[in-house]
């Protein structure tokens, strides 16, 4: 995803793609892996918490038990795939994934559609620095949105009422920031002034939702990307740096967690064969 940070974007975005040396009969991590992997981690974590409670001995704990479960779990699911380093190897794909998997843990994140008005989505298309990063510093100034990750979708269609433009993405939103607070100024009622946008058939302009499937979110808003991104001729999507860097911690805690539990497992099976 673009990000705030002020580094040269080139026509692939501020994740480009670039070429991967992995060893052989290595998989990268791809999209989907990303979303399996953070539940698997939610699900560790949570228990790990639970455990923490406890001041007996836990060792009958039904927690304890599914903490090896998921433990055992992620690390069948990474066998044979190669836990990149973020900065140089990470496929593109998968740092946006993990940014809005990250940013999807933070106080007040919301899964967020938003339909733009006519006049919004055209000064969009025809700002210099993309329509990406015109609609991030429009919801930063006038909606105080700054922790956000997004990807625009921009469909073809036979009507001419709606315009097509819209993003969908994860942010924290403001206490207080309504959905009518943020339709006045991206997409506004059609008056005798502006076209903006008209709601059909319950497809509202502007939708906030709880997160609780963030992994299924994430591979869903993907779906057109390779489309928007040709008709565009750029990359549509954005990550505050805040989102970026939520992601990486994400993706670092779910890599360290997998070199702490193969390097548990190795002693063990040093030890079988030793015995056997």
């Amino acid at each position: 995803m673009k990000s705030s940070n002020q580094h040269p974007v080139t026509e692939r975005g501020h994740f480009p793609k670039m070429h991967r040396v992995t060893a052989p009969n290595q998989r990268a991590v791809t999209l989907a892996m990303a979303g399996v992997l953070a539940s698997f981690h939610e699900g560790y974590q949570r228990n790990v918490a639970v455990l923490g409670q406890w001041n007996s001995n836990t060792s009958d704990i039904p927690a304890l038990k599914i903490i090896s479960q998921f433990s055992k779990l992620a690390q069948e699911y990474t066998s044979g795939v190669t836990l990149s380093d973020w900065q140089r190897r990470l496929p593109a794909e998968a740092k946006r994934a993990f940014t809005l998997l990250g940013i999807a843990r933070q106080p007040g994140a919301r899964i967020v559609t938003f339909r733009l008005g006519h006049e919004v989505a055209e000064k969009a298309l025809a700002a210099s620095d993309g329509p990406a990063a015109y609609l991030a510093a429009l919801l930063k100034r006038k909606l105080g949105v700054r922790n956000i990750a997004f990807i625009l979708e921009y469909p073809s269609s036979a009507s001419d009422e709606n315009h097509t433009l819209h993003l969908h993405g994860i942010a924290c939103i403001p206490d207080g920031l309504t959905e009518e607070c943020i339709r006045a100024v991206l997409a506004p009622n059609p008056n005798g002034k502006v076209k903006g946008y008209r709601q059909r058939f319950g497809n509202k302009a502007i939708d906030l939702q709880p997160i609780t499937t963030p992994g299924a979110w994430v591979s869903y808003i993907h779906k057109e990307y390779p489309f928007t991104e040709h008709k565009l001729g750029s990359a549509p999507d954005f990550a505050s740096h805040s989102a970026s860097r939520a992601g990486r911690e994400l993706y670092e805690e779910l890599v360290a967690w997998m070199k702490s539990e193969r390097g548990r497992e190795a002693p063990q099976e040093l030890a079988g064969e030793a015995i056997s």
